[in-house]
């Protein structure tokens, strides 16, 4: 059986921890659009796919979310995830996930604008 991506080249691929929420990552062994048998980095914890982001950026998305300063997904209200763990669990991650996606852009934006 023919790979698309091998269980070695995806862990070669993975960068850091899960944007959502900051769980190892792995090879998972899935397949791709067209049905062909390969391996997509990935959290087991709250299963999502992706190839990580740097631990200091995910905690910094983190502290922001958590301290209330970044909630990136507007209609996501708190209080309507409060009345379990895994609700709230859910929703702190999901948060995360997007605040990293500003952070990230803030970072690219800055660099730019530093070699001008």
């Amino acid at each position: 059986m023919k790979y698309q991506t091998t269980k070695s080249e995806c862990r070669k691929q993975i960068t850091g921890v899960c944007w959502g929420c900051g769980g190892k990552l792995e090879p998972i062994k899935t397949v791709d659009n067209a049905g062909n048998p390969t391996y997509w980095a990935g959290c087991m914890n709250c299963s999502r796919f992706c190839y990580g982001v740097d631990p200091k950026i995910w905690r910094t998305a983190r502290n922001l979310v958590e301290k209330g300063r970044l909630h990136p997904i507007d209609d996501m209200r708190k209080c309507e995830y409060e009345n379990s763990e895994d609700a709230k669990n859910y929703w702190l991650d999901e948060q995360t996930f997007h605040a990293v996606y500003i952070i990230l852009d803030v970072l690219n934006e800055w660099e730019k604008v530093s070699h001008e």
